[in-house]
Order: structure tokens, then C-alpha cells, then sequence
């Protein structure tokens, strides 16, 4: 098996491993407003980033190069941060190790994100749809992220949380490279529950943006359900990287 082939197989058995260590023991931690407040963590201003892909960009009121000529299905993006220390280690605490005090005060910071996106743009959203997880993943973690976020984002927003699609099975994102995530087929499926958001504008929530593959796949399924408007709220949005040419030319 080539070199490549090992390290990914490794990747994604210790992801594995790290999934269930978790689900079984838990982590205790200190409160999380302590790792927030000791940092002066603040969330991400909206002019920083793109509000229509969400990545990092110096001028977002003009938008990024790398969307403005590309139809996307959703109609803007919150984020609170660019997926980078400390966030990347809090949502990845959060996830494989079940420090679901963190993910939920996230949730709630990403739900006044949200809130003030909404009120600048004077938009309204009528439910709060959190991107789903494969069952037997979520039962490996012990907890289902995307739920617990987008409930603390209903919360605070008072709107419904709606649960109009389902995943089916498969290796995690993280264990997937670029290339591979943007190849993969649409993985979503509408639930039981997808009649119910008919015409509704919704607010797609996920804990990461990498590629932009997941949010684009679900968004797709909520149009084919008859949704109206879809805004993305997310904890983190990673970068693309940055070619060797560009770096020396910035």
C-alpha cells in the first residue's frame, strides 16, 4: 500500500479511536466562558470575511474572487471564526470529545451572529435546520454536534429546530482530503420530516465549512423540499491553502 494510502487509513482509525474514547468517557474541563475570557475571544466582525462563501477576505464588502463567479445554492454565510487556533481545538474538543459545555456556549455565540446578520440585512428566518450526521457516527461521538449547536442557535434566535434531512453513512469529512470531499455524491437525503419546511427561509447550520461540498449538498436537497431562502451559519470556515505563487506575491 503506497505511503499516502497508510497515513489515511491511520488518520482515520485514530479519528476513529479518539470518537469512541470519547462517547464512552467524556472530558472534564474548566467552564468554557474561562478558555473564552482568558483569550478576550471575540467573534469574527462580519467585514472580514465573505458573507457569501465566509472565508477570510481583506475588503468583504466587495466579495471574494473565489465566489463571486460561482452559483451558489445558499444565499450567505455567519461565521465565528476562521478555523484556526484556538477555535480549531474547541470544535475538535467539542466533537471527538464530547465537551458539549463548550459546543453549546459556541451554539449560542453563533445564534447572536446570527441575530445581528438578520437584523442588519432585515431578513427573518423561519427554522433552524442543523446539517445531520450519519446514526452510527453520532452514536459513536455520544452526542450529535450539529443538533446541540443548532439548538443553542434556536434558542436564541426563537425559532424551530427542523430536521428535514438525513446522512447516510461514511468516513467523516475530516478524514477525507480536499480533492476527495469535492468528488464525493450528494451523501443527503430528505427525512420523514422534509414536507415540513416547505417555503420556508431556513438557516443551515454546520460546525465547519472546509470545501463548501457538505453545505452545498444539503442546500441542494432543501431546495428540491421547496425551501425559500437558505443563510449558513457555522462555528469555523477554513481557507483554501494558499499556492507558493500567491504567498510571494502577497
Amino acid at each position: 500500500m503506497p505511503d499516502t494510502g497508510v497515513r489515511s487509513l491511520g488518520t482515520a482509525v485514530r479519528g476513529v479511536l479518539e470518537e469512541f474514547e470519547g462517547g464512552l468517557l467524556g472530558h472534564e474541563r474548566l467552564p468554557p466562558e474561562h478558555h473564552l475570557d482568558r483569550l478576550y475571544w471575540q467573534p469574527d466582525c462580519p467585514t472580514v470575511y465573505c458573507d457569501r462563501c465566509g472565508r477570510s477576505h481583506p475588503d468583504a464588502f466587495r466579495r471574494c474572487r473565489a465566489c463571486i463567479d460561482q452559483r451558489l445554492p445558499h444565499h450567505g454565510v455567519v461565521r465565528l471564526a476562521a478555523y484556526q487556533e484556538p477555535m480549531a481545538s474547541w470544535i475538535r474538543d467539542f466533537k471527538f470529545r464530547r465537551w458539549e459545555s463548550m459546543g453549546r456556549l459556541l451554539g449560542g455565540r453563533l445564534g447572536e451572529a446570527c441575530r445581528r446578520h438578520l437584523v442588519d440585512h432585515q431578513r427573518a428566518v423561519d427554522c433552524v435546520v442543523p446539517v445531520p450526521s450519519p446514526w452510527l457516527r453520532g452514536r459513536l461521538r455520544g452526542q450529535d454536534h450539529c443538533l446541540i449547536i443548532a439548538q443553542e442557535v434556536s434558542r436564541v434566535l426563537e425559532r424551530p429546530v427542523r430536521s428535514p434531512l438525513r446522512q447516510l453513512g461514511g468516513l467523516p469529512q475530516a478524514h477525507r482530503s480536499r480533492s476527495a470531499r469535492l468528488r464525493r455524491p450528494n451523501p443527503f437525503r430528505s427525512s420523514y420530516f422534509g414536507r415540513s419546511i416547505r417555503g420556508r427561509d431556513v438557516l443551515l447550520v454546520d460546525d465547519v465549512l472546509t470545501t463548501g461540498s457538505t453545505i452545498r449538498a444539503a442546500s441542494r436537497v432543501l431546495l428540491d423540499l421547496g425551501v425559500g431562502r437558505i443563510l449558513v451559519g457555522v462555528l469555523g470556515v477554513s481557507n483554501p491553502p494558499r499556492s507558493p505563487l500567491r504567498a510571494s506575491q502577497g
